[in-house]
């Protein structure tokens, strides 16, 4: 009995400080699926001819939240220094009027404003995102809103959280994973290179988080100026584009 009371207050003594890492006010993430090396593939090669593709590959290989990915903007990417910055994201919050709005901030904590070296997939898949909006602009002509977005819907606006559910499980459907959640891209980068062999401590700097206990926790799974620790093993394990 004394043994079961001692395991208990170190799991409640673990959980607080995992929690105390999370900003006021916020959820603890739920716990997700991690895409395996051979599932990733499979994924990566149906979105391929996917307009979603070239936000699939950013978000497994650097691990940015939906919120990250959807407020990217393209003056944060430098395609020639093979880097992306996350400076801002895109939030869902509660208006006067008690209706949910999005809206574009800051990124979730200080430590998720940082700057991330792409592994080659990613800097072919946004040189193919830029040629795509290029395409998608003329034929919007003065319908596009210019809202500078690395990842919009055909006219330029920001995506629909629900519609970028729906179209991501829709593909994860056509690649016979099942139906998933675009967060568990971020669940699958941790666990993919954490498998690899990168150190937790590196996989928190790309994921964005102060301390390893979030990752450890709610994102592993079992299978400096610019943090490059995922440039490495991704192109191991997918090509370099």
């Amino acid at each position: 009995m004394a043994l079961k009371h001692a395991q208990r207050r170190d799991l409640v003594a673990r959980n607080a400080a995992e929690l105390s890492e999370m900003p006021a006010g916020a959820r603890a993430p739920e716990e997700g699926r991690s895409l395996t090396v051979e599932q990733a593939a499979r994924l990566l090669a149906v979105a391929e001819d996917d307009p979603l593709g070239p936000l699939v590959v950013t978000g497994l290989m650097l691990g940015l939240r939906p919120g990250e990915l959807c407020g990217l903007r393209w003056c944060d990417v430098d395609l020639d220094a093979r880097a992306v910055h996350v400076r801002q994201s895109r939030t869902r919050e509660r208006g006067a009027d008690g209706r949910e709005v999005l809206r574009f901030g800051p990124p979730k904590t200080a430590k998720s404003r940082r700057s991330l070296s792409m592994p080659a997939p990613v800097v072919a898949a946004l040189q193919c995102q830029r040629a795509l909006q290029a395409r998608e602009r003329l034929v919007a002509g003065t319908a596009w809103q210019d809202n500078d977005l690395v990842f919009a819907n055909g006219i330029g606006d920001p995506f629909d959280p629900s519609n970028l559910r729906r179209m991501f499980a829709r593909l994860t459907e056509r690649a016979g994973l099942g139906p998933w959640h675009p967060n568990e891209l971020r669940h699958s980068a941790c666990s993919l290179l954490s498998a690899a062999g990168v150190a937790l401590q590196h996989v928190a700097d790309v994921l964005g988080h102060d301390g390893t206990r979030m990752a450890a926790r709610f994102y592993r799974h079992a299978v400096a100026p610019a943090v490059g620790a995922a440039v490495a093993p991704m192109e191991a394990m997918f090509g370099k584009g």
